[in-house]
């Protein structure tokens, strides 16, 4: 098989991985067969080196390490064009790998955020449940309490009024926590949706890095 082949196919695995450290292990090594070169190398931190030549990988903010290698040992000078570029395929798999892991931590961060709120919700709603009954047991009680001691129809209205007002209260707090669990669920769906967003861009670029090849 010729370079081409051989760097279509390592792109190809790489595109398919969803570990950096396989990631990295992959390139290096593939990349050490292609152009028979066995001081390329990956580094975390920029190394001292002088002879070797050390390409950066990086993409915008995001830094990954240092590639090495030995210039002079490349059988053609293209080839160093053609493992540049290379790189910047390996350091654009990274970011995007970067990006799903801080999308998957962050969906699940929201997702244990949601179960709080629907606990909290619930909890709400037999609170609020518990206080309605009891109003409700307590209005009958009062009634015939009231009815017993034959006092005025008055005082039995003004007092369940103010028990139908603890009840509307509380119903109005129970609204209040359901409309804030559905806008919260609302920002969960369209973390989802970017979520899908950030997976079809990763395809289109497995499939301009096929292209490319």
């Amino acid at each position: 098989m010729n370079k081409a082949c051989d760097l279509f196919e390592l792109m190809l695995k790489l595109s398919e991985a969803r570990d950096s450290s396989a990631i990295i292990d992959a390139f290096i090594n593939r990349m050490s067969s292609i152009f028979q070169l066995n001081d390329f190398k990956y580094h975390k931190s920029k190394p001292e080196v002088i002879d070797e030549h050390i390409i950066e990988v990086a993409e915008g903010d995001r830094h990954f390490g240092f590639i090495t290698f030995n210039r002079e040992a490349l059988n053609n000078p293209e080839d160093e064009r053609i493992i540049k570029n290379a790189v910047k395929l390996f350091t654009s798999f990274l970011g995007k790998l970067q990006i799903l892991e801080t999308a998957k931590k962050e969906k699940e961060s929201y997702k244990n955020l949601a179960e709080e709120h629907v606990r909290e919700l619930n909890q709400t709603i037999a609170e609020v449940e518990s206080s309605r009954s009891a109003a409700i047991n307590l209005v009958e009680d009062v009634q015939i309490e009231m009815e017993k001691r034959a006092e005025s129809e008055q005082q039995l209205r003004e007092l369940k009024e103010d028990l139908e007002n603890q009840v509307k209260q509380k119903t109005e707090e129970l609204q209040k926590r359901i409309a804030e669990l559905e806008r919260f669920h609302q920002a969960t769906i369209d973390r989802e949706f970017r979520i899908k967003e950030l997976r079809d861009e990763l395809e289109t670029l497995k499939n301009q890095a096929q292209k490319n090849v």
